[in-house]
């Protein structure tokens, strides 16, 4: 048997509500450019929801609905 391992990226939207102390968001700012491209396509989306961009800083976006950041999933696909 041969067994071929792929290495899989998956990136992950998490959301955090407004009120949380920005500070501790910030702490997620990472300097990707795969990540910030995603974070853009997202703010997109929810342009189209009628959902207003405060700001955008690398893969952190500020809305009226809480801050959205991407990041990469740590998941290991290959060990399951």
């Amino acid at each position: 048997m041969t067994i071929y391992r792929f290495a899989i990226r998956t990136a992950v939207i998490n959301h955090y509500p407004i009120s949380k102390d920005k500070e501790e968001v910030f702490k997620s700012i990472v300097d990707d450019d795969d990540l910030s491209k995603i974070i853009e396509d997202y703010k997109e989306n929810l342009a189209k929801d009628d959902i207003e961009t405060f700001d955008t800083i690398k893969n952190i976006i500020v809305t009226e609905e809480g801050y959205f950041c991407a990041t990469w999933d740590e998941l290991d696909y290959n060990e399951i």
